[in-house]
């Protein structure tokens, strides 16, 4: 989607957990505001529990995530609204691409395997970002 505030600024993300959704033909399922809060942040981009695994995200690493573990959404103004985990993001503006994609790293695995599990799950992010760039060219 395009943000109004940057319109040269797109994201693009895509993931199978959701945050929160409501139709208009479908009575309220909670505030927005209240179920973001209670989901993020989420164990499947900072590990669990989330709130202690944050503490130690911030301590370790030395630049933002940006918006890689929040939501990527919309809302209406008639009450529809989605809103998806954005654990795996491409965010463009004016040909400059950015991925940004984590590792599942399990309780016995080994952190020294991240940069190469983050490359693997690139791979179709990675192929997509070059289409992009090869249309606009």
């Amino acid at each position: 989607g395009t943000s109004p505030m940057t319109p040269p600024l797109q994201i693009m993300g895509f993931s199978e957990e959701c945050l929160f959704s409501r139709h208009r033909d479908h009575g309220d399922e909670g505030e927005p505001k209240s179920v973001v809060a209670q989901a993020l942040p989420h164990p499947r981009t900072t590990g669990d529990p989330p709130e202690a695994a944050s503490k130690l995200i911030r301590r370790v690493e030395d630049t933002s995530r940006h918006i890689y573990g929040g939501a990527v959404g919309y809302f209406c103004p008639g009450g529809e609204s989605l809103l998806m985990l954005a654990d795996q993001t491409i965010t463009a503006q004016t040909n400059n691409y950015w991925h940004t994609v984590g590792a599942t790293l399990s309780e016995d695995g080994n952190a020294m395997d991240a940069p190469a599990l983050a490359r693997e799950g690139a791979t179709a992010g990675i192929a997509a970002i070059a289409a992009a760039h090869a249309q606009s060219a």
